[in-house]
């Protein structure tokens, strides 16, 4: 039987893949620099300025680092204003039940209780975690979830997400967007770098003289641009294939902090029959959820949308759960 992994050591396989991360980003900036210094050791004295493609490229890359930094950090914040989270109303039963499990549940994981939000969306079933540790760290929750949750099935979800914010797994997953999105971000800016050397059309003597540079610098940013799309596209996807290993993870802390299997799998389930696509909901700010708010279909998955995929297929999840002891109420 396979050994089931602790917090402990999904907190400590998170912090390595982080680390990893930024690492791969420095020595992407030191093999940027790199070539734009080994191609400018070449060039003529007569041309005693930056090219225009080269320049775009350092400007881009070091505008893409203070992108990853931003996000990074602001990201969480960014998050809960563009869900138009709040915080509870104090006079509403519902929202100081979800209050007072959240804290629950924290005492039960060996946690500070989390900051928590409501997102006023009666369609959106769903609830999300968020934060860049433990001591910063939010639960929010839609007002159509809430009031389709009783305290048990509450729970379950509640336990779910506080299992992410534990192992800090939203610390990981805000590291792999956030690199994600700048080895694409550098991918287009080398993109329009080739293009603008492409059509680069010299006007007079001087012109002439540095077309060659031009030239070979829309060549190294056309390659540039083919490398880092080819490597934000795997990096994608292994940050999807370790952010579906963590769903499930997750559920699975839930079991442990609830003692009640049943109650997270009944919980998905209303989710599941609950769900209505939702276009607003982003790329990177879907894999915060509990369940995927964007597909038509949770329920099963073809083939290559699972590799595609934020969250494994909920029918899988609750198959799991009920392998746990879960006994289902499905009429289905």
């Amino acid at each position: 039987m396979k050994q089931r992994i602790t917090f402990y050591e999904q907190k400590k396989r998170n912090k390595r893949i982080v680390i990893i991360l930024w690492l791969i980003l420095v020595g992407v900036f030191a093999l940027l620099g790199g070539t734009i210094l080994a191609f400018l050791g070449s060039r003529s004295e007569e041309t005693p300025f930056l090219p225009p493609v080269l320049l775009g490229m350092l400007g881009g890359g070091l505008f893409g680092l203070v992108y990853m930094i931003g996000a990074y950090y602001l990201a969480s914040q960014l998050l809960l204003k563009r869900l138009n989270a709040r915080e509870i109303n104090p006079s509403d039963i519902n929202e100081v039940m979800f209050k007072n499990v959240a804290e629950e549940m924290a005492i039960a994981a060996g946690i500070p209780p989390p900051a928590v939000y409501i997102i006023d969306d009666a369609k959106l079933i769903n609830a999300l975690a968020s934060g860049r540790s433990k001591t910063d760290s939010s639960i929010c929750i839609t007002t159509g979830l809430l009031n389709l949750l009783n305290r048990d099935e509450l729970q379950g979800v509640i336990g779910h997400e506080i299992a992410h914010i534990k192992s800090e797994d939203t610390k990981a997953k805000f590291t792999y967007l956030a690199v994600v999105g700048f080895l694409a971000m550098v991918a287009k800016i080398a993109w329009l770098m080739f293009l603008v050397g492409l059509n680069y059309r010299p006007k007079t003597e001087k012109e002439r003289k540095k077309e060659w540079m031009v030239k070979g610098g829309a060549a190294i940013s056309l390659l540039v641009a083919i490398v880092f799309k080819i490597a934000s596209f795997f990096a994608k996807l292994l940050s999807l294939a370790i952010g579906r290993r963590q769903e499930y993870l997750a559920d699975a802390g839930s079991v442990e902090f609830t003692r009640n299997p049943t109650a997270l799998a009944n919980a998905l389930r209303k989710i599941r029959d609950g769900h209505c696509p939702h276009p607003k909901i982003s790329f990177a700010e879907a894999p915060f959820f509990i369940s995927d708010p964007r597909p038509k279909n949770i329920r099963k998955l073809r083939f290559f949308e699972r590799f595609l995929s934020t969250h494994p297929p909920i029918e899988e999840r609750i198959k799991r759960l009920e392998s746990m002891g879960a006994e289902i109420n499905d009429p289905e």
